[in-house]
């Protein structure tokens, strides 16, 4: 087997490590996921040797400068795809939809409220890969000094930038079908901010105090029967009440 680029098996094992890491979590750092654990996966899932001889001294030069690089890429980790399912629900909405009357569009964006909102609430609550950068994030701003912050913020700020992003572009598809616009000044990256930063806080508090985020029985549309409504949907269409108007 050909022997691979110095930058090639970097890479290798900084990837292999955050897989690692995105299954078993952050434990105060990650110490637990140590070299020669990561060297073993890459031969069992590769089938190439990788030894501490070719790692150290040539790629870095101490478990520690390994550990410092493997939490910079998993800060940084934004796995493409978190999106889905409230796209999903969006699509499944707009196919449906009588789009042709306001009372129809306003219709679709107030299921797209309820049942998208809870698509992506369920959506955080899984995502190993969001757990795992809130873990590095809480661990950052901990720290006394600003050193960690200089260290791993930029890669941080990069993927929930990467997050925001993709939410955006969703409702960026799904707004002038319904015949909202942005309401100026605002920005549909300053929506799509809004939104990501009240699901993370809400996910948060149903995780650790789920009695204190309460649904509510709301019609879905006008002349319909009360449906459930988490505290999620509610507070997400009173975000594109504010940041939106009709076109």
């Amino acid at each position: 087997m050909p022997r691979r680029a110095r930058g090639e098996t970097r890479q290798l094992i900084i990837d292999t490590g955050v897989r690692l890491l995105l299954e078993r979590g952050l434990r105060g750092g990650c110490d637990h996921v140590g070299m020669a654990e990561v060297l073993a996966e890459v031969q069992s899932s590769t089938g190439q040797r990788v030894t501490n001889a070719s790692v150290y001294g040539r790629i870095w030069a101490t478990q520690y400068e390994f550990h410092r690089d493997l939490l910079l890429a998993a800060a940084g980790f934004f796995p493409s795809g978190e999106e889905r399912a409230t796209q999903a629900a969006a699509d499944q909405i707009l196919a449906t939809a009588d789009l042709h009357s306001a009372q129809g569009r306003r219709t679709a964006l107030s299921l797209f409220c309820r049942v998208g909102g809870a698509a992506h609430l369920n959506t955080m609550a899984s995502s190993r890969a969001w757990q795992t950068w809130l873990a590095i994030w809480a661990i950052t701003v901990s720290t006394p000094t600003l050193d960690d912050d200089i260290e791993r913020g930029p890669a941080i700020a990069k993927r929930h930038e990467l997050a925001v992003l993709e939410f955006s572009r969703v409702l960026a598809a799904l707004l002038p079908r319904v015949g909202c616009r942005m309401r100026p000044p605002f920005t549909l990256e300053q929506l799509s901010m809004a939104i990501y930063a009240l699901s993370e806080g809400l996910v948060l508090h149903h995780r650790f105090a789920p009695q204190t985020v309460v649904s509510v029985e709301l019609p879905t549309g006008a002349g319909e029967a009360p449906e459930t409504w988490t505290l999620f949907s509610v507070s997400l269409q009173a975000l594109l009440d504010g940041f939106t108007e009709l076109d």
